[in-house]
């Protein structure tokens, strides 16, 4: 049970971190946010989550520290003046969980670049991710216009994993169709359902600054819902606020630091929580 609702907390980070834009005119104090990429970039990206969560169950007390980290390579295989098309390959997974109750700790640790049969459910479904590709498309604005990420599930067997939440680096700013000015304020409401939740709720970025090097933004999020398996029907809440660095020219994400809030309300309106911090890294390598 604990690895179904940390899998959300691995996924729900990211469908809300990346952006893009175009060229700043000389002297103007307005910017465009649109993706600009061309064909054959490619980037690495490091995500880095820590998160830890105090439960109670019968009156003893559990304490859970984890940390998350994922890198993966995106690469633009065609471009056009709305539309790319991206394949992205996990290179490598790397989990180490601590869970403390009482005199007892069960750790479990899970590195895909290490060589050891693996034994759990979850472990095989990262050993098997690695080195795996998916495409996806993507219009100027971030948006997904398509993904064949349910079919990479499928090929290893693991549908019940599938999420959006799972497209963990990429496209997740939602982009205005309008110029911005420093401070500048917008929202994007969003709504979706697959197999793990039903989630609905409110982001809100803003412009906070730029210069010829990057673009800096801030976000902050609500998000509720339900969960759709496991756990059917308990609600679930993520609260996050951080920042967001863009590459000026493609407006690819540069790093983000993201402080998360993950509330859990079962039948009896017991409420658990789960704190954390994501950290993400991106380089453009070609």
């Amino acid at each position: 049970m604990l690895w179904s609702k940390n899998s959300f907390s691995f996924f729900i980070c990211i469908c809300l971190i990346f952006a893009s834009c175009k060229e700043r005119k000389e002297h103007s104090d307005e910017i465009e946010l649109k993706l600009k990429l061309d064909s054959n970039q490619e980037f690495i990206t490091q995500m880095e989550i820590n998160q830890s969560m105090e439960s109670e169950d019968n009156g003893v007390i559990s304490l859970i520290d984890q940390l998350f980290e994922f890198r993966l390579s995106s690469k633009v295989l065609k471009d056009s003046s709305d539309l790319y098309l991206i394949s992205n390959t996990y290179q490598q997974l790397k989990i180490h969980q601590t869970q403390s109750e009482e005199d007892n700790e069960e750790v479990v640790f899970i590195d895909t670049d290490e060589n050891y049969p693996p034994e759990t459910e979850l472990e095989k479904y990262y050993y098997q991710l690695k080195g795996k590709s998916y495409l996806t498309t993507i219009n100027y604005l971030g948006d997904e216009i398509s993904s064949s990420l349910l079919e990479l599930n499928k090929s290893i067997g693991a549908e019940k994993f599938n999420s959006p939440f799972q497209k963990i680096f990429q496209y997740g700013v939602y982009m205005p169709e309008f110029p911005l000015k420093e401070k500048d304020v917008w929202f994007k409401e969003i709504s979706f359902k697959d197999s793990l939740v039903s989630v609905s709720g409110n982001i809100q970025y803003q412009l906070d600054t730029w210069d010829d090097q990057a673009i800096y933004l801030s976000i902050h999020s609500l998000l509720k819902g339900r969960y759709n398996q496991f756990i059917q029907g308990e609600q679930i809440k993520l609260e996050q606020e951080g920042s967001i660095v863009l590459y000026r020219k493609s407006c690819w994400m540069k790093e983000a630091n993201i402080h998360q809030k993950i509330f859990w309300i079962d039948e009896n309106s017991k409420e658990s929580n789960m704190i954390g911090d994501v950290k993400i890294s991106s380089q453009l390598v070609n």
